[in-house]
């Protein structure tokens, strides 16, 4: 699943014109990827944090990419990822 999120934040990165380098990025890295893809593209990604951590006791961030992010639309699909899981 990271390589996928990986994947897909190389691609929102592309598209928002920042550069992305193809490498295992830890958690603290990866955050930092998606608060500049949120900062590069405000209207068509949200972030927000998850209220449970993850094992370690890393904050969970979650990137949703959507043509109206933070409102639910039926029948649309959004995609939303953290840094250990995906949902379409």
């Amino acid at each position: 699943m990271t390589k996928s999120l990986l994947l897909i934040a190389a691609l929102i990165a592309s598209v928002c014109g920042l550069d992305f380098e193809f490498k295992h990025h830890d958690n603290k890295e990866l955050n930092e990827v998606l608060q500049k893809i949120n900062s590069q593209c405000p209207d068509i990604t949200r972030l927000y944090e998850l209220s449970e951590r993850s094992v370690t006791g890393w904050p969970l961030t979650v990137i949703e990419i959507s043509d109206k992010p933070g409102q639910h639309e039926p029948r649309e699909y959004t995609f939303e990822s953290s840094q250990n899981q995906s949902k379409i």
